[in-house]
C-alpha cells in the first residue's frame, strides 16, 4: 500500500504575508483613533460632574453658614476695607463637618502665620485643599483654589465669559462663587477672594 504525500502549497508572496500581519494592526489603530474622541468626551463629562458636585457642596455649606450666622461671610473685593483675616473657604470648614479641626485655626493671626501653616499641614491628611481645586486644573498637587468669590456686580461679566458659577441667595443676601481653573490663589488667602 502506498502512502500519499500531503499536497504542498506554494509559498505566499511576501506582500500577502505582510498584508496578513499589518491589516489587523491597522484595524486596531483605526479603532483606537475612532474611540479617542469618545474617551475624551467621557472624561470631560466626568470633570463637569465633579464641578457640579463641588458647587452643590459649596452651596449647601454657604446656606448653612448663612442660617447659623444670619449673613454670608465677607470676602475681599478690591477697595473694600477692612480685609478679613481669613478666607471665606476657611470660614466654611465647620460646614464641611470639620468644626473640630477649625478650632486650631488662629483667626486673629495672618492666614500664612506659622501657627496657621501648622493648621494647614494638619488638614493635608484630609486632602481638603483638593476640594477647592477644579478638576480642569493642570496642577493637581498645589494648594491653590480654583473657586473664587465674586462680587454681585461682576455676574454679567461671568455670564459673558461662559465661566461656571453659582449664585447662592438666602433672604435677599447673595454670595457668588465662580470656578477659575489654574488660578494662583492659595485656598487660605483672604486677599484672593
Amino acid at each position: 500500500m502506498r502512502v500519499r504525500q500531503p499536497l504542498q502549497c506554494p509559498p505566499l508572496p511576501r506582500w500577502i504575508r505582510l498584508a496578513i500581519i499589518l491589516l489587523p494592526l491597522a484595524i486596531i489603530v483605526l479603532g483606537l483613533f475612532w474611540l479617542v474622541p469618545w474617551i475624551q468626551a467621557a472624561r470631560h463629562a466626568a470633570r463637569e460632574a465633579q464641578v457640579r458636585n463641588k458647587f452643590r457642596q459649596l452651596e449647601l455649606a454657604l446656606e448653612n453658614y448663612h442660617r447659623y450666622h444670619g449673613k454670608f461671610r465677607t470676602y475681599y473685593a478690591s477697595g473694600e476695607v477692612p480685609l478679613p483675616s481669613q478666607s471665606w473657604r476657611v470660614g466654611l470648614l465647620p460646614w464641611f463637618c470639620l468644626g473640630r479641626v477649625t478650632k486650631d485655626y488662629a483667626a486673629s493671626e495672618s492666614w500664612n502665620s506659622p501657627r496657621n501653616q501648622g493648621f494647614e499641614d494638619s488638614l493635608r491628611g484630609l486632602d481638603l485643599p483638593r476640594f477647592f481645586r477644579s478638576p480642569f486644573t493642570n496642577d493637581q498637587s498645589s494648594d491653590n483654589s480654583d473657586f473664587i468669590a465674586v462680587p454681585p456686580r461682576d455676574v454679567g461679566q461671568l455670564k459673558r465669559s461662559g465661566a461656571r458659577y453659582i449664585v447662592v441667595t438666602v433672604d435677599d443676601d447673595q454670595f457668588i462663587v465662580a470656578e477659575q481653573p489654574n488660578s494662583m490663589i492659595h485656598w487660605m488667602d483672604p486677599n484672593g477672594n
